[in-house]
């Protein structure tokens, strides 16, 4: 944990302060937007940690109008067939159906993971994408950020810059 916050810039480490942080929990890490609680699971990796935080940065620092104008650019129109489903296994083992949406200036697979149970639900009933629910929109970028902020920047400019105007 202590590598993790060590890793991120100054101000989200001040950010950090006034969150509470729960390490030891079971299953995966998470963070609680509405609770600002930062959950590491028992043997988070440092990558881990830091994509959580990156929900932390999205809910405390970064400007949400901005971030949804973003996404809603970056990602642009949605057809059904732009959707892929991938099966992974949870810790039990038990299969779990995902969904995953790509574009370009994505810097991870995951970024594009879509929270739906089938794939209709990622669309409104007008037909145009739920982009709200790509929830990985923004922590993906920032790991990236602190990892391999030239990737980020070369992959996604605009994200780079808004995730550099907040943190900095």
């Amino acid at each position: 944990m202590n590598e993790a916050v060590a890793a991120v810039p100054p101000k989200v480490q001040q950010a950090l302060a006034n969150t509470v942080i729960d390490v030891g929990k079971d299953g995966a890490s998470q963070y609680d937007y509405v609770h600002d609680i930062l959950y590491v699971a028992k043997g988070a990796e440092k990558e881990e940690i830091i994509h959580e935080i990156g929900h932390m940065v999205e809910n405390k620092l970064l400007d949400n109008e901005k971030v949804n104008q973003l996404r809603e650019k970056i990602v642009g129109f949605v057809y059904p067939q732009d959707i892929i489903t991938e099966t992974y296994y949870d810790n039990a083992g038990n299969a779990i159906d995902i969904f995953l949406l790509s574009r370009e200036q994505f810097v991870s697979q995951y970024q594009g993971r879509i929270y739906i149970n089938n794939i209709f639900d990622a669309f409104k009933t007008d037909g145009t994408f739920s982009d709200e629910l790509l929830w990985e929109f923004m922590s993906e970028p920032f790991r990236q950020y602190v990892e391999n902020p030239m990737l980020l920047k070369e992959k996604s400019p605009e994200i780079f810059a808004l995730i550099e105007e907040a943190v900095l």
